[in-house]
């Protein structure tokens, strides 16, 4: 098994580098061991999770294509790694193509990412398209679909749930 992903371990009481993990591969399913060893925020890159995953080399013309991000393998692997954060109480991204994506963008909304970063020319359009969701969202259920609540290290007083939806980044 192929595993590839970035940690980066902020210097002690310092807030600018975050305790950070990129998941490019099947690294996913050590995400629960990570985050007991106390990550902060992880950031998907669909473009090669979704090459490795399913094996397929999306310059290749002979089999690209097969690649699909909304592959229900990479699809499960997001949900668990977002699941599993959730629980964890560590943000959730995706960066890469797929962000742009709409049924990805709805996809990751529904599921509880934390924030989505897609391409400049997408940016608008998504960040609408996101707002309507999580307002069906919220018209269904009544609260809002995450409750993300930063660590807070000089006090154990947890700081109020946010109301705005993912942070929308082009690229």
């Amino acid at each position: 098994l192929f595993v590839f992903f970035l940690m980066i371990r902020r210097p002690p009481r310092s807030t600018l580098f975050p305790y950070t993990t990129l998941f490019r591969s099947a690294a996913v399913q050590i995400i629960k061991e990570l985050c007991e060893e106390g990550i902060e925020f992880i950031s998907f890159g669909t473009n090669d999770l979704t090459q490795y995953m399913l094996a397929i080399d999306r310059g290749n013309e002979q089999v690209q294509h097969l690649y699909d991000e909304m592959h229900p393998a990479i699809l499960r692997q997001m949900e668990y790694v977002i699941r599993v954060c959730k629980r964890f109480k560590v943000e959730s991204s995706i960066c890469g193509q797929a962000g742009s994506r709409k049924d990805m963008a709805k996809y990751l909304v529904e599921k509880g990412i934390d924030s989505i970063s897609v391409n400049a020319d997408m940016a608008k359009e998504i960040s609408e398209y996101v707002k309507q969701i999580e307002e069906e969202l919220l018209g269904k259920k009544g609260e809002l679909p995450r409750q993300y609540q930063p660590k807070k290290e000089e006090s154990n007083e947890q700081p109020p749930v946010s109301e705005k939806g993912p942070e929308i980044k082009g690229v």
